[in-house]
């Protein structure tokens, strides 16, 4: 293969991949609008009074990744009319997927850019020791918070962990362990991998602030119950927090809007909080967490019924052929022209084309004289309907001068290494 045919389909294999995923992609957040709206709809009204069911309807978000290959987008009206023409449009307008998967690798980028920001202030700051538990002290005007998905710390504002009393430093640190223990630090992970990820869905920005204050009630909720204190013991933390954070100097205050990724609640947001511990009322535990079982289950179900009624990862296509240029340009293939298959007869060592035949087809359907080589492609498997790779071929030369019923030898070698990769790797 000479340089130039490398470089022609390495180019298409970029594209081909660009293209695939935002096929994939675009999906997802085309679905993802009726399920946030719907969440949106559900959380203030039948769940409005109900801080652990408004969180718990979130986690139906977690499916939403596994359902762009459903069988529903190609056997139902609906599907036909709506995602089947998103694959359409990035299909016939290759550059929007281009434009789609580079939105979402810049906006990873920056979001890992972020995280290393985040690190490198952490390593900065002073690190010390209450009670068993290490704090990391910063000068920084922000309301205490933990990070970290595999190695969580909670950082401190140095004047809240001098000022506050133990009773009131211990709800502090109580709290932001709860988040820890929830595992809301994977959560908030997963909504904003999730948002990068259909980021075209406003809804996605659009919501993040109710999911993050969803989360946030039920830490607060666990935390009263968990500190043994009344709700008002907890409010007042909170409000000598804001009142602490107050009292520091504004350019500190400026320096911390100024660092990404910090987690900074917001004084308006925390009177919010307040407001809403003041009516805590006590819950059962049993409660909660046979509600959790259940909706887990739930979830697991979910999971299996879109397995079921999905396309695998790949599905070999032994009934196909294609008739493509010496570039590999397909003319037609057995998907759109079906009578391909009395065209050309294979039986794994020797190819008969009818080229008679096949040259009427080719100025009928293609507009054009019978080229002096053609390419012959065959097999491989397809990830969904219209996306497939892996085939096999073979060039007839000197196709121009040839007529009647040929024979063409050929081979079908075993799959490389990068059929095997999109096979079996990609999604």
């Amino acid at each position: 293969m000479s340089a130039d045919q490398v470089e022609y389909f390495t180019i298409r294999i970029i594209d081909y991949t660009f293209v695939y995923y935002a096929h994939l992609l675009g999906r997802m957040a085309i679905l993802s609008i009726p399920v946030l709206l719907l969440i949106l709809l559900l959380r203030g009204s039948a769940f409005k009074k109900t801080t652990f069911g408004r969180g718990l309807l979130w986690t139906v978000l977690l499916l939403v990744p596994f359902t762009p290959k459903l069988f529903l987008y190609y056997n139902t009206k609906l599907g036909a009319r709506i995602f089947f023409r998103w694959t359409a449009i990035v299909m016939n307008y290759r550059w929007l997927g281009h434009i789609y998967i580079s939105g979402v690798l810049l906006l990873f980028v920056l979001h890992i850019r972020n995280k290393i920001k985040l690190n490198s202030l952490l390593k900065s700051m002073e690190i010390t020791e209450y009670k068993g538990t290490k704090v990391l002290l910063t000068e920084l005007c922000v309301t205490p918070f933990a990070v970290g998905l595999f190695h969580p710390r909670i950082v401190c504002p140095k004047i809240v962990f001098e000022e506050f009393e133990e009773d009131r430093l211990d709800l502090v640190l109580l709290h932001e362990w709860t988040h820890i223990r929830l595992l809301h630090l994977w959560f908030y992970e997963i909504y904003d991998l999730l948002t990068i990820m259909m980021f075209i869905n406003p809804l996605w920005w659009l919501l993040r602030p109710c999911f993050r204050n969803d989360l946030e009630d039920i830490c607060d909720k666990v935390s009263i119950r968990e500190s043994g204190n009344a709700a008002i013991d907890y409010g007042m933390m909170l409000l000598e927090s804001v009142e602490v954070l107050r009292l520091t100097t504004s350019k500190a205050c400026i320096s911390a809007k100024r660092i990404p990724g910090l987690l900074d609640s917001g004084f308006d947001k925390m009177k919010k909080r307040i407001l809403k511990v003041r009516n805590y009322r006590r819950y059962k535990r049993e409660t909660v967490l046979v509600t959790t079982v259940f909706v887990t289950l739930l979830l697991v179900a979910g999971f299996v019924l879109i397995r079921m009624n999905s396309y695998h990862y790949s599905t070999k296509d032994d009934n196909y052929i294609a008739v493509a240029d010496e570039r590999g340009d397909i003319y037609f293939n057995t998907d759109n022209i079906p009578e391909l298959f009395s065209l050309i007869d294979m039986d794994g060592k020797t190819c008969r084309i009818d080229t008679d035949r096949l040259n009427d087809l080719l100025a009928e359907r293609s507009h054009v004289a019978a080229p002096d080589m053609i390419f012959i492609y065959y097999g491989g498997f397809s990830k969904t309907p219209g996306f497939g790779a892996g085939g096999c071929g073979f060039f007839v030369e000197g196709y121009s001068d040839k007529t009647g019923i040929i024979e063409v030898p050929y081979e079908t070698p075993k799959d490389d290494p990068w059929t095997f990769f999109i096979r079996y790797f990609w999604i």
